[in-house]
C-alpha cells in the first residue's frame, strides 16, 4: 500500500491511471479465483452455444446437472456462443488463470465444427486471443498464429492487462439481465419465429448441397481440424483426458422436413468424417448425432434448427457424460464407485461410447 501511495502521490496522471487499472485487474482476478476455487478436481466443458446460452434456466443445464451427479467434482462451464476449436482452446488458457488445471476436458461440438476457412478460424475476431498464456500453451499457440493474429493478440493481450476487470462486469451482465430477457423473449416468441426458422434451415439445406465434402484428408487438412488437433495435443501432454460429445448437427425434426435428400447425404458424410478424424485422433467421444441418440431428442426439445431448450434433453446429456466420468476416475480420493455406461473399444482407433 505504502508503494501504491507513493504512485498515486509522485508519479504523472497517465502513469497513476495505468496503476489504479493494473490494480482493479488484480484485485478482480484474486476475487474471481477466491470463488471459483474450492479444492476439487476442475472439470471444463468446452463448447458454442449449443451449451453456452440464454435458453436454459439456472438448475437446468449441462453444467448443473453433471454438477449433481458428480458432486466430488466442481464443473466449469467455458462455452461461448460462435466458439471455434481454436476459441476452445484459448478458454481453457482462461480457466487456468482463473481457476484451476482441469482434470477433465469435455469438448462439445456439431458435426460441422472442424470445417470452414482461415476467416472464421476465431470467434469476435479474435477476442479470445487476451486469454493467451504465457506458457508452453501459450508459446504453441502462438506460433500457430497468423502474423495478422499475432498482432490482433498483442491487442487483446494489452486490453486484457489495462481493461480486464470489465469482463467481469460484461458477464454478470450478461448473466443476470441479458441472457433472462432473451429466455423471456424465447418463451413468448409468435408464430412467426418458427416460420423464420423454418425458412432459414432451407436455405442451410441449399447452401449444403454445394458445399465441398471432400474425402477425410481433405477434412483433416482444414485449419479448423488442425487447430482441434492442438487442443487434444495439449491437453494430452498435460495429462489431462478429454471426452469429445458429437452434438447433433440440427434438429432431425426440421432436417428431415426441409433438407432436401441430397443435403441430408451431405450431412450425413460430415458426420461420417468428423467420426473418422476422432477416431484417429485417439480419443473417446461420443456420437449423439447418430439415427439411434436422435430418438432421444424429439422436435420438443429444440427452440430451433441449432439450440435445444428442453431440461430432459440436458439431462440426458449429463447421464451419458457423467457415465464417462465415473469410468475414467484416476487417484481421486474417497470417491465411491458409480455405475457407467458400456463402452465399446473400436479396433485400432478411438474409444466409442454407445
Amino acid at each position: 500500500m505504502r508503494i501504491f501511495r507513493s504512485i498515486l502521490r509522485d508519479y504523472p496522471a497517465f502513469v497513476r491511471l495505468i496503476a489504479i487499472l493494473l490494480s482493479l485487474n488484480l484485485a478482480t482476478l484474486l476475487a474471481v479465483r477466491f470463488f471459483l476455487r474450492d479444492g476439487r478436481p476442475d472439470v471444463y466443458l468446452l463448447g458454442d452455444s449449443c451449451i453456452g446460452n440464454y435458453r436454459m434456466d439456472p438448475g437446468t443445464r449441462l453444467q448443473d446437472f453433471l454438477q449433481r451427479m458428480e458432486p466430488n467434482l466442481c464443473v466449469h462451464n467455458w462455452a461461448e456462443p460462435g466458439s471455434s476449436p481454436l476459441d476452445f482452446l484459448l478458454l481453457v488458457c482462461k480457466g487456468r488463470l482463473i481457476s484451476d488445471q482441469p482434470y477433465k476436458v469435455i469438448i462439445t461440438m456439431a458435426p460441422d465444427k472442424l470445417m470452414g476457412g482461415p476467416e472464421n478460424r476465431l470467434d469476435e475476431d479474435g477476442a479470445n486471443l487476451r486469454w493467451l498464456s504465457f506458457d508452453r500453451t501459450g508459446l504453441r499457440i502462438w506460433q500457430a498464429l497468423t502474423p495478422r493474429e499475432q498482432n490482433v493478440a498483442v491487442v487483446q493481450k494489452v486490453g486484457l492487462f489495462l481493461y480486464g476487470f470489465t469482463d467481469l462486469g460484461r458477464a454478470l451482465w450478461i448473466s443476470y439481465w441479458q441472457w433472462p430477457h432473451e429466455r423471456h423473449a424465447m418463451r413468448h416468441a409468435s408464430h412467426h419465429r418458427r416460420e423464420k426458422i423454418k425458412r432459414k434451415v432451407e436455405d442451410i439445406g441449399k447452401a449444403l448441397e454445394t458445399t465441398p465434402i471432400g474425402n477425410d484428408a481433405d477434412f483433416a487438412s482444414q485449419i479448423r481440424a488442425h487447430d482441434a488437433k492442438l487442443l487434444l495435443d495439449v491437453l494430452r501432454d498435460d495429462g489431462v483426458e478429454p471426452l469429445v460429445i458429437v452434438h447433433p448437427y440440427g434438429n432431425p425434426f426440421l432436417l428431415a422436413h426441409f433438407f432436401s435428400s441430397r443435403a441430408l447425404a451431405k450431412r450425413d458424410s460430415i458426420d461420417l468424417r468428423l467420426c473418422g478424424w476422432l477416431n484417429d485422433q485417439h480419443v473417446s467421444y461420443l456420437n449423439l448425432d447418430s439415427p439411434q441418440e436422435l430418438r432421444n431428442f424429439p422436435d420438443s426439445v429444440w427452440d430451433d434448427n441449432a439450440h435445444m431448450k428442453a431440461a430432459q434433453a440436458f439431462y440426458y446429456l449429463s447421464q451419458r457424460t457423467a457415465g464417462w466420468l465415473s469410468t475414467n476416475y484416476q487417484n481421486l480420493p474417497h470417491r465411491k464407485p458409480a455405475a457407467s455406461h458400456a463402452m465399446i473399444q473400436t479396433p485400432g482407433n478411438g474409444t466409442k461410447h454407445d
